[in-house]
Order: structure tokens, then sequence, then C-alpha cells
């Protein structure tokens, strides 16, 4: 791994919320300087988030800011979402990750 991905090892994810009928999720997270973007996994469940087994969304973002949010066809109508982020920058056109946050329950409004 590249030193600066052992500097930045984790992304903290300070908020997640969403509206019940909405397809989207609204991340605060701790922002992090000189990196790409972010990829963010959305999850049904704990368990599976912790193992990394079956997100029901993976999307990657290409700003780097405190604020932003994720959507997809397969986040509306859901009662309870987990989620974890890691950031990326890119190397040789090719992207190199740091490690994932802790997983943050989303908070349906």
């Amino acid at each position: 791994m590249l030193l600066w991905l052992q500097d930045v090892s984790k992304v903290k994810v300070t908020k997640a919320t969403k509206k019940k009928s909405a397809k989207k999720v609204t991340l605060k997270i701790k922002k992090i300087t000189g990196v790409t973007g972010y990829q963010v996994a959305v999850y049904k469940s704990k368990k599976t988030a912790k193992k990394n087994k079956k997100a029901i969304l993976k999307k990657f973002t290409k700003k780097n800011k405190a604020k932003f949010t994720v959507s997809g066809k397969k986040l509306k109508g859901k009662k309870k979402l987990f989620v974890k982020v890691r950031a990326y920058i890119l190397v040789n056109n090719k992207k190199e990750f740091g490690a994932w946050s802790k997983v943050k329950k989303v908070k349906v409004k």
C-alpha cells in the first residue's frame, strides 16, 4: 500500500440520513485532503456490512466534499440501512483504496 493510505487509514462517517420514500442517502463525513473521491457501500444488515458481503448498492463519488448523496432504485422504502465509506486516489489511472470506515446506521426520517 502507498504511504498516504497508511496515514489516512479510515474515513469517518459522522451522519447518514434518508427520507423514507427517497431513493437516496445523504452522508456527512470527515473530509480527507488529497483524495480523488470516495466509495460508498450500502447494506441491509449490520452483519453483512461487517463481512463486506451482499451490498445492495456500491457507488463511487468523484467529489471530495464533507457532505454528499448517493442514489439508487434499491434504496426506496427501506426501513433499516447501513453504510460504510472508503477513500481512493488515482495512481497511473488505477484506483488505490484506503480502509473501510466503521459501519454506520442510516437514520430514516
